[in-house]
This record gives structure tokens, sequence and C-alpha cells, in this order.
């Protein structure tokens, strides 16, 4: 049994109790904050939150079935079904609280209808990507100028500068040399103005927001926002962990040193009397209810197809802030702050341009085709959930050794428009095979799973091989049909070998992820050509 420890705050200590097989337990410094359960293959099976446990089930592709949150021997308190399709795709999901939700797409997998019990969301897609009310809608230069009675205008540099919502409110954003948001301005008819204010660190991490106080408004950088509400944020490398309001300290655990899906928040208010309350979250890591010590369900909320809360229950005033991986919600704005960007969800895209261009895709604007199986923890680049369940490893440490090296190594690959991590840096390490038979030939982990279990997923990775092998890639002057085969041929690579390296080889290293990322670069190479 091995321990780490990471510091939260200059007080309070997360300590990480972990097997050479799988990581076991959380605490909070003398709190136990959570246990895992894991099965034979060392996948999660359940977690305590309190006095409540939370149990996984998983399909053969590992991706969420079912999850059950109860109290011993009573009723689930939570629970949710999943569906996908077979491209992956969630299709429709079973909430004991909310409901049956039913997804459907286009053939490029972006969301093109959600219904619900109470009503239906609809959209369309211009052929670069970009949202719009009607097909026929003309975006130039991927600008979205209007959307369902919203008004966007951009500056030279393609940066969002003034947004008009359907009340009538205005919005103006004022940005720095590095595109970051500085400055916004909210004007309300009827109603004050709200002025406020963002700072970032050298690295990028937004380290503080406040509002400007008419009193302090000639003073605001002088005094640093010191007279106004304000709120600093912590960072260890790419995860916030802690946040500092007027309400106190609110300090974020997550459920893997690697992961952005939150697992509970520790608040401490003024009084120094310290609560938890732990995160219940969905297939894509969005928090859906959080609960007490005791297991009572202290907020639940319900989101649109792009991430944007649309109702919540919330009796006990809970700080809840965290949306999409690695997002937070700015009240004052509306917006979702993703690291590196501000993600605006009524139209599912960002609000400036992608920091690293053409390498995050054709459209500098997009999040991704859907929110259901697709994530963009940095506001980079987005990852396959579903068909790539990547654990980003290390990436802590690559943002906190600069996130220049870090764009510029071999830890970005590049995915036809989009990107998957799979490692931040080469391992010395790295396993060595033979590629003829993928065994090993040199200095090489024995697989994390039983033998039969490895060669039955090794023999489907040959097969898979063989038929891309026997018909290749997709080229522009080939017919629909011939397209059709061969995406098809280059996902069942990309599968096979995504489920063998996750059942047997906890993800597997570079080379592993590097075969992965190059079958669905060759397979969305079809689907492109065929758009």
């Amino acid at each position: 049994m091995k321990n780490r420890f990471s510091w939260a705050s200059p007080d309070n200590l997360l300590s990480t109790t972990y097997h050479d097989d799988g990581w076991r337990k959380f605490c909070f410094n003398d709190t136990r904050i959570t246990e895992f359960t894991r099965n034979i293959m060392q996948r999660e099976i359940g977690r305590t939150q309190g006095k409540l446990t939370t149990t996984f089930n998983r399909d053969p592709l590992i991706r969420m079935a079912t999850q059950v949150v109860q109290a011993d021997g009573a009723s689930p308190v939570i629970k949710r079904d999943y569906i996908y399709d077979a491209t992956g795709n969630l299709i429709r999901c079973h909430d004991i609280r909310s409901g049956v939700t039913n997804y459907q797409y286009d053939s490029l997998g972006q969301i093109s209808q959600v219904t619900t019990p109470i009503g239906e969301e609809i959209f369309a897609f211009d052929p670069a990507h970009n949202i719009v009310e009607h097909y026929t809608h003309k975006v130039d230069n991927n600008r979205l100028e209007q959307y369902h009675g919203v008004q966007y205008v951009y500056d030279e540099f393609g940066n969002v500068m003034q947004k008009t919502t359907q009340t009538g409110e205005q919005q103006h954003y004022t940005y720095n040399l590095k595109d970051q948001l500085i400055t916004a301005t909210m004007s309300k008819p009827n109603q004050e103005t709200e002025v406020w204010h963002y700072k970032y660190d050298v690295l990028g991490r937004r380290i503080a927001k406040y509002r400007e106080n008419a009193t302090d408004k000639n003073n605001a950088d002088k005094n640093n926002g010191q007279n106004s509400e304000r709120t600093e944020f912590i960072w260890d490398g790419s995860h916030l962990v802690q946040e500092i309001n007027p309400q106190g300290t609110y300090t974020y655990i997550y459920s893997h040193p690697s992961s952005y899906e939150p697992l509970a928040q520790i608040h401490d208010n003024k009084e120094n009397k310290q609560s938890i309350a732990y995160f219940h979250t969905d297939q894509i890591g969005i928090p859906r209810e959080m609960t007490d010590e005791d297991g009572q369900i202290l907020w639940n909320g319900t989101y649109t197809a792009w991430g944007q809360l649309k109702e919540e229950n919330n009796p006990h005033n809970t700080h809840q802030p965290l949306r999409l991986q690695n997002q937070y919600y700015d009240r004052e704005t509306g917006l979702h702050y993703n690291f590196f960007r501000y993600y605006d969800t009524h139209c599912g895209r960002f609000i400036t341009q992608d920091p690293i261009k053409l390498q995050g895709g054709n459209n500098f604007y997009q999040f991704a085709p859907n929110t259901m199986g697709w994530s963009d923890p940095l506001g980079l680049f987005v990852i396959v959930l579903a068909a790539i369940p990547v654990i980003l490893e290390g990436l802590a440490t690559a943002v906190g050794a600069g996130i220049a090296g870090f764009l510029t190594s071999d830890a970005v690959l590049v995915i036809a428009g989009s990107l998957t991590m799979a490692s931040v840096l080469k391992s010395d390490a790295v396993q060595e095979k033979d590629e003829a038979t993928d065994t090993c030939v040199g200095k090489c982990n024995k697989p994390k799973c039983p033998d039969d279990v490895y060669k039955r997923l090794t023999q489907a990775v040959h097969d898979a091989k063989k038929e891309v092998r026997k018909l290749g890639g997709c080229s522009q002057n080939m017919g629909a049909y011939d397209m059709k085969i061969r995406a098809t041929a280059w996902k069942n690579e990309a599968l096979a070998r995504s489920i063998r390296e996750q059942t047997c080889w906890e993800g597997g290293d570079y080379n592993h992820q590097k075969q992965i990322a190059d079958a669905w670069k060759n397979h969305y190479r079809c689907q492109e050509l065929l758009q």
C-alpha cells in the first residue's frame, strides 16, 4: 500500500491512499471523504459518499450503463440508466428524478435533437460546424452574429466584444494582449450597471475575479478589488482546488488526481465550521446532484444540450458553480470559465478563437459535436469520452511546467479536428512490442487482465487491423459506399484497441494511444469526405 499527499492549502492536507492495483481512499485532514470499490479489472464499481454508496455498471465498451446511489437497505436516492447507439452516442438516459431524455444526432455525430418530458431542443449546423437557426443561414469567418435572439459583435481579433441578450441586456467584453477576458460590463434595462474584472497568473489560470463598486471605480486597479465582491481561485496544475469568496473557503476534491470529475466540496465558513457536500455526476462528469454527509439531497439540476443549467432545486442555498468538466459558472455573465477560454452555453461555442489555432480544429470557436460524449477541460481541444476513455495523466504537471512546452510536445495528437491527450511526456519505460504479434519482446509489464481475456481482445485488434490494411484509407475520388466501409473499419480498429488498452493496460502507454488516435484520425477523415 502506498500514499500520495498533496497540499490543498497551508492548513489542509488531502491524503490519497492506493494499492498497487488502484486508488482506494481519499481523506481530507483526518476525515474520510470516500472509499472506492473495484472489480478484478480494477475498474471502479462503487464509492462511498457520506452515508450513501454509489454503484456503477459499465457496458462492454466501458461506458456508463447504470449508476445507483442509495443508503444501506434503502430505495435509491439517485438512479440513472444509459443507452448508446452503434456509434457510441448516448441516445437515451432514464433518470428517476427527471424522467427519460432522448438524444438524436446527424451523420457527423452533432447533436440534432434532445427530447425531455417538458420539451425539446432542435439544432442545425452549417458545413463548417457552426450552430445556426436554419441550414440556410450563412456564418462568415465562423463568427456567429446571432442565434435565437442573442446578438454577437466581434473585435478585429475575432473575440466577442459585445453580446446582447433576448432581454435587452448588453454585455461588453475587454481583453488583454493574450486575448484573455479582463473586464465584463453588464448593462441591464432599468438596472445598475455591473463591472467585473478578471485576473490571471503567468500560466494563464484565472486567479481572481471581483466586482467593481461605484465607490472604488477610480481605484479598481490600485486596490486590486479588495473593497469589492471578490473570489480568489487556487489551482493544482490545471485543477481548481479552492475558491475563497465572502461566504468562506470551498475546497474541491476530484474522483481521480488526473480527472476533472468533481467528487466532493468542503466548505469552511468564516466561523471555522466545516461541512462536506458530495457531487453526483452523470456519464460525462457534469454534476446532477449534491448530497450532505447524511445522504440528503442539497442541490439538483438539469441542463440543456450545451451544458446550461436549465432548472435547479436549491433549498439550502448550496454553492454549486461547476458545470461541464473543468468549467466554472460565472453568475455575472452567464459564461463558463473553461481554463484558457470562456464558453457560451447559449450557442455551445467559445467567445474567443482557439489559442492553438488549427491544432484544435478547423473551426476556432467550436466546442464539440455534442456534450454527451465529448469533453474539453482546457478550452483547447476535445476528447472523445465514450470512444477513447483516456485518463489525462500528467496534465497538471504539464501546466505546472509551462503550457508553451506542453502544447509543442508529442502529447497532443491531432484527430481530424479534435485532439486526444495520450501522455504529457513520453516515458523512458515505453513497452517494446512486436507489431506483428502485439506481444512483449523487451521490458514489459504484465497485462492487468486474465490471459484468456487478453488473447480474445488482442485477436479482435488483429482482425480489425487486417481489415483496414486490406481496405486502406479514404480518398476524394471514392464512392460513398467505399468510404462508408472504410470509415467503419477504422472505427472498429480504434474501438478494439481502446477496449483492450483500457481493460488490460490501464489505458495504455504513449504508443498504444497513438495507434488509437491514428485509427480515429482515419475514421474521421472518411467521415469528412462523406460529408
